[in-house]
C-alpha cells in the first residue's frame, strides 16, 4: 500500500514539474526523428551515447554528405531508402577504422575502458538487424526475431544498459519508447527528489504521459521524453 502511495505521489510531482517547465501544448520532434533511412538511426543511436548531441548530428551529416544521401525524409520528394544491406556493403569497402577516420571523422569509443570504436559498434548493430531480417525502417517493428535482436544489441560493448536500444526505437518511429538518458533522469530526479532506477524512470514517464494526455491529446511518450531532453540541455 505504501509503495503505491509513493508511486502516485511521484507521478503527481512529475506531472507538476512537466507542466511548470515544458511547453506541453507545442511538443514536437526534431529532424532526427524523421531520418530518411534506417542506417542513420543506427549511427545516431550509437554515437549519441555519452556526448553532446551536436557532435552526433555532425557525424550523421558527414556520412550523408559523403555518400550524397538525403538525411531527412520529405513527403514532397521521392527518395531511395538506404538498406541495412547497402550500409553493410559500405563497410565491406571501408573498415571501421577507415569509417572512423574518413567518413564519420569521429574516433570516439563506446567507453573509455574496454570500449570499441563507435564506428565498429555501428557496424555490429547493423549486422544484428540484418540477422533479424530488418532492412528498412518499416521492418523494425515487424520482425519476429525482436527478442534475439535486443539481446545481441545489448551484448555489443557500450550498449548493455539498453538506453541506446530504446533511443534507436524512438528514431525508427516508436512513440512508446523513451531513451532515459542522464538528462531525462536528472529531470525526473529533480521532480521526485531522488534518483530513479531505469525501470522506475520508464514507468514514471509512462504514467505521467498517460495522465497528461487527458489534457494534451497530441502528447506521446516519445514527445515527452524529447521535450524533457530539450529542456535539460538548455539548463
Amino acid at each position: 500500500m505504501r509503495e503505491q502511495l509513493i508511486k502516485t505521489t511521484d507521478v503527481q510531482q512529475l506531472i507538476n514539474h512537466c507542466k511548470h517547465n515544458l511547453d506541453l501544448m507545442n511538443t514536437k520532434l526534431s529532424d532526427e526523428f524523421f531520418y530518411a533511412s534506417l542506417p542513420f538511426c543506427v549511427i545516431d543511436a550509437v554515437f549519441s551515447v555519452g556526448v553532446r548531441y551536436e557532435s552526433t548530428r555532425r557525424v550523421v551529416m558527414r556520412f550523408c554528405d559523403h555518400f550524397h544521401l538525403q538525411r531527412i525524409h520529405n513527403d514532397s520528394i521521392s527518395t531511395l531508402e538506404l538498406s541495412i544491406t547497402g550500409f553493410l556493403e559500405m563497410y565491406d569497402k571501408c573498415s571501421p577504422q577507415c569509417m572512423a577516420d574518413n567518413i564519420y571523422q569521429n574516433k570516439q569509443r563506446t567507453s573509455s575502458r574496454n570500449g570499441i570504436l563507435k564506428a565498429e559498434a555501428t557496424l555490429r548493430v547493423a549486422q544484428t538487424l540484418k540477422n533479424a531480417g530488418v532492412e528498412f525502417k518499416a521492418d523494425v517493428f515487424k520482425t519476429d526475431d525482436r527478442a534475439n535482436f535486443e539481446a545481441e544489441f545489448k551484448e555489443i560493448p557500450g550498449q548493455g544498459s539498453g538506453k541506446s536500444l530504446h533511443y534507436f526505437y524512438m528514431l525508427a518511429g516508436s512513440d512508446d519508447d523513451v531513451a532515459l538518458n542522464n538528462m531525462v533522469l536528472r529531470f525526473i530526479a529533480s521532480a521526485i527528489g531522488r534518483e530513479p532506477t531505469l525501470d522506475e524512470g520508464y514507468q514514471l514517464l509512462a504514467d505521467t504521459c498517460k495522465e497528461l494526455k487527458q489534457q494534451y491529446r497530441d502528447l506521446t511518450l516519445r514527445k515527452l521524453d524529447h521535450s524533457i531532453w530539450n529542456f535539460q540541455r538548455e539548463q
